[in-house]
């Protein structure tokens, strides 16, 4: 019987996101978490500002990948992981930054370059 009891266990993190991760607005982040447990728990994403689970919430490899194109794509994102013996949880907060913008004049050429776009502007001779 005590080899029973043994093999369950609450969830614990073996991963869990950074604290605190910047990025440019427009680009993709990966969350990712990762627990172990008997029974094996579940993962689950949320956001602070949005008061239901994230779609799709569960996700086979615990990752969630956050697409900052979106404005309401900053804040907090939790992972949760849980089975029926407890409960895990790990925040990690999403900063966006906008695009640098850098001009820099050559005689006739203008270019504007943007983090991950360039667009060249050049005067009629």
């Amino acid at each position: 019987m005590n080899e029973l009891f043994s093999l369950l266990e609450p969830p614990m993190f073996t991963n869990k996101p950074p604290s605190q991760v910047v990025v440019n607005r427009g680009s993709t982040v990966s969350l990712c978490c990762k627990a172990t447990g008997s029974p094996r728990p579940k993962i689950e994403w949320s956001h602070s500002g949005q008061s239901s689970y994230l779609s799709p919430p569960f996700q086979e490899n615990g990752c969630l990948e956050v697409n900052t194109f979106k404005d309401n794509s900053d804040g907090d994102y939790i992972c949760r992981a849980t089975n029926h013996f407890g409960l895990a949880e790990s925040t990690a907060t999403v900063i966006i930054v906008p695009f640098a913008r850098v001009w820099v004049l050559y005689s006739h050429i203008s270019y504007l370059l943007l983090i991950s776009f360039t667009f060249i502007v050049q005067k009629n001779l």
